[in-house]
């Protein structure tokens, strides 16, 4: 009960986060059917499924957040592989 007075109270406050979880949950769920369509798989590749799961990942629904967060991955990345060949 705690649970749907919580969503039911999130909702009155910013309806746009429940219209983005229900983005989020219908794209990944949509990705997760392809293990289950074999000639789709097939055709696409395990490369498409992990690129719509990337954007999935980044999908904000604040309008400068994805750049950002993408931003951050990436000098991240850069500070690891750094850290990575000083290490080898």
């Amino acid at each position: 009960m705690e649970i749907a007075r919580k969503t039911k109270n999130l909702g009155q406050d910013d309806p746009r986060r429940i219209v983005h979880s229900l983005k989020v949950g219908l794209a990944i769920t949509l990705v997760s059917l392809f293990y289950y369509f074999e000639p789709l798989y097939d055709g696409f590749g395990d490369s498409a499924m992990w690129a719509v799961l990337t954007v999935v990942l980044v999908f904000e629904f604040f309008v400068g957040a994805p750049l950002g967060k993408g931003l951050n991955r990436m000098l991240a990345t850069l500070v690891a592989g750094a850290l990575g060949a000083g290490a080898h």
